[in-house]
């Protein structure tokens, strides 16, 4: 495919299977970005459709086309890319998604005048099937390292690795945490680095019929638990296994709760709060930025409750006046709601 580009400042690194629909658009937006020093290493993981063929169509030197014999699974397919990237910087992509032509000046640009971050993500908006949702990740490294508690964290697709580090301390994916294996992955990194992330969204993450689903994934159910459960004994904790299906239930907030299981939630969370104090694992203002956020989206999803749940979102000690007035928007549109339906 042309002249390899033998140090490039990035790595972009991209995996494919079966990925023939969009791959052509996601491969065209990384060809097209307005910083050019990058080489464009893709895994093909065994596909079986004309994903590699779509791939040798390109003439562009930057790519590097490498083949697994056959599918070795996501985690497998990243460690490979990952040791042998040439790149002082490595750029994750997706073969489904777009990035935003200047997302790799951005990220570089923030990398270079920040060396004391090692990984940076960015924020990223929906296409395809649901369009226009912005998903948000927290912005600086304490408050990624707290949000890891109940979410990602960090966007996976968007993030920018510096290598030097990752190879210091052994970061790779592990086969332990499949289907999560970004989640465990900054969990780990974080004890040694730190994250950052571009309030500004330089990601389009597509949402389709043929993309592997992982949310209902009963394994992907059963690393979650893991992983939890291992943040939990950070804290301090012994968690009981009830303990762990109710932080699991406050993971996902689409369709409510129940005014019990909302009770058990708020004093849940009150319990996270305690340990935390004692433990000081997590910075505690923070922590309890990222309590208040949870105990909002908790509420604001079960306003069918009426006037009752905005009592208990009003008086719970997981409520902060800083939180509200931070929030003016978000908050007033939750008790406007609420004052309509009454």
């Amino acid at each position: 495919m042309g002249k390899i580009v033998e140090m490039p400042k990035i790595t972009v690194l991209m995996p494919v299977f079966n990925g023939e629909k969009y791959l052509a658009e996601a491969i065209e937006s990384i060809l097209n970005q307005t910083y050019k020093d990058f080489e464009f290493l893709i895994i093909d993981d065994g596909s079986t459709d004309n994903s590699v063929e779509i791939i040798r169509k390109y003439s562009d030197p930057r790519i590097r086309l490498v083949k697994n014999e056959k599918n070795l699974g996501l985690p497998t397919t990243l460690n490979i890319g990952l040791d042998i990237a040439r790149g002082e910087y490595i750029a994750r992509m997706d073969c489904d998604d777009i990035s935003h032509l200047r997302r790799f000046k951005k990220q570089i640009e923030f990398m270079d005048n920040n060396p004391n971050i090692s990984i940076c993500g960015t924020w990223m908006k929906t296409i395809g099937e649901k369009t226009g949702i912005i998903i948000e990740v927290p912005k600086t490294n304490e408050e990624i390292k707290c949000s890891l508690l109940f979410s990602s964290g960090i966007t996976h697709p968007t993030v920018f690795m510096r290598k030097s580090k990752f190879d210091k301390y052994g970061l790779r994916y592990s086969h332990e945490y499949l289907d999560s294996e970004d989640t465990e992955l900054w969990i780990r990194a974080l004890k040694y680095i730190q994250a950052a992330s571009l309030q500004e969204v330089l990601y389009y993450y597509r949402i389709h019929p043929t993309q592997t689903c992982r949310m209902d994934n009963q394994r992907q159910k059963e690393t979650t638990r893991k992983i939890i459960k291992e943040q939990l004994n950070g804290l301090k904790m012994s968690p009981t296994e009830e303990e762990i299906t109710m932080h699991c239930s406050c993971l996902r907030v689409d369709n409510g709760f129940e005014k019990e299981d909302i009770i058990q939630i708020e004093r849940w969370l009150v319990k996270l709060k305690s340990f935390n104090d004692k433990s000081g694992l997590y910075n505690q203002k923070i922590f309890y930025h990222i309590l208040n956020q949870r105990w909002f989206y908790v509420c604001n999803s079960s306003t069918r409750h009426g006037l009752w749940i905005l009592r208990k979102y009003m008086r719970s000690n997981v409520n902060s006046f800083t939180f509200i007035m931070n929030n003016k928007v978000k908050t007033t549109k939750f008790i406007i709601k609420l004052l309509l339906k009454y």
